[in-house]
């Protein structure tokens, strides 16, 4: 629903990694889907913290060879799922935020493992530690202008997910599509079992006794 309205011929989407749905989304609508990954990503053999950051200096270079106007929105998929599976810090976050605030573009988190990539910022990013997972999570949220998430993840349920969005005009003209793929909102779509499970999945996962499976998981895996 989102890309049909935000994509187009010469439209151009940026992301640290494209979710493969997402991006044949993107294309499906006629707009381009451009990885930008910090150089860290690709190499397999070396240890970096975030492996799954956007490169900042790469997206200023885009937005400029692009034109901001062309620029439909930018992606940044927590964690990055098609790069590693790897975790986006809050630092880098705030760096792409910023830059879109800067050029006028709107900035998305694709949030399916939101609350997997809050717990790699409380235990490698320094100045996170006494944060909860559920502070860090909404701390990314509050940077972004919409979120999309499959919560067949880190909602813990086997099906449904969800679009939020800042801006109601666009809420509104997305819900309109939804008549061409489902039918209308007041039509019914998860049952009421299935919303329940989400919202009771996404109070969960943030519990510090789940979370805590994480933590003894061994150290060359978390480093990998």
């Amino acid at each position: 629903m989102l890309y049909t309205r935000l994509g187009g011929a010469g439209k151009v989407f940026f992301s640290n990694t494209l979710f493969d749905t997402t991006r044949a989304n993107i294309e499906y609508s006629g707009a381009t889907g451009i990885d930008l990954p910090i150089p860290e990503n690709a190499d397999t053999q070396s240890y970096h913290p975030f492996k799954g950051n956007l490169d900042v200096d790469k997206l200023k270079a885009g937005i400029a060879e692009w034109g901001a106007d062309q620029v439909a929105a930018v992606v940044l998929t927590v964690t990055n799922n098609s790069g590693g599976g790897q975790p986006v810090s809050l630092a880098n976050a705030r760096a792409v935020a910023d830059i879109c605030k800067q050029n006028g573009i709107m900035f998305l988190l694709d949030a399916c493992r939101v609350a997997e990539n809050a717990w790699f910022v409380r235990h490698r990013e320094p100045g996170n530690e006494q944060k909860s997972y559920r502070d860090i999570a909404q701390e990314m949220f509050a940077l972004s202008d919409g979120a999309i998430m499959s919560a067949k993840k880190d909602g813990l349920v086997n099906m449904g997910g969800f679009l939020a969005l800042r801006d109601l005009e666009l809420a509104q003209a997305c819900r309109t599509v939804l008549i061409i793929t489902e039918g209308y909102s007041t039509y019914g779509g998860l049952s009421g079992r299935d919303m329940e499970a989400i919202a009771t999945g996404l109070e969960e996962v943030f519990e510090p006794d789940y979370s805590i499976i994480g933590s003894a998981v061994p150290r060359t895996w978390v480093k990998s």
